[in-house]
């Protein structure tokens, strides 16, 4: 049993990775929405043809649109889900790296748990009111493109990250004394 509790916080600290370069690749991407003439990200608004008012391909958000408050509020919760991303692998690095006694680690799995929980729950959030406003403005010819999935495959794998750090748990509760 002993080498599966192992497995699993290998398994986690590669659900973690992959959540922090998913997440990184979603806060970059200009294709949270696609429209026929443009399409924007969290961050830049680029236009698809040239020719049109502007000369350079991708602008910053602000210089063109209004940016309204959910926008606002999908940039700061998913960038902290992102950043929290990392904090939980320096953690589970730390873990396995340095010798902490047995009631110090506890209380560091506690924390590393919890801090995964807070992840998902942000991640999930700052998607939901972004698909939520976005969806209201679908009639207008707006559809989401590749980067939003990218930012739900993160908050799922968030989610994939609390579930493989409980198994580890799970496994080595003797250790624990869960």
């Amino acid at each position: 049993m002993e080498i599966y509790a192992e497995i699993t916080l290998y398994v986690t600290i590669c659900f973690c990775l992959a959540t922090l370069g998913m997440g990184l690749c979603a806060i970059c991407g200009n294709y949270w929405i696609d429209a026929s003439t443009y399409h924007y990200g969290l961050w830049k608004y680029c236009f698809k043809y040239q020719g049109q008012v502007y000369n350079a391909d991708c602008y910053d958000i602000r210089d063109i649109l209004d940016v309204e408050g959910y926008h606002t509020f999908t940039q700061v919760f998913f960038v902290v889900g992102v950043a929290l991303s990392l904090v939980i692998l320096i953690m589970l690095v730390l873990l396995i790296i340095v010798a902490i006694d047995v009631e110090d680690r506890k209380l560091f799995l506690f924390s590393t748990i919890i801090l995964c929980i807070i992840q998902a729950v942000v991640l999930f959030i700052a998607l939901a009111v972004f698909q939520a406003k976005t969806d209201n403005q679908g009639s207008t010819g707006l559809d989401q493109d590749w980067t939003t999935y990218l930012g739900w495959t993160t908050a799922v794998l968030s989610f994939a990250t609390t579930a493989s750090m409980a198994l580890h748990v799970v496994l080595n509760r003797g250790f624990y004394s869960v």
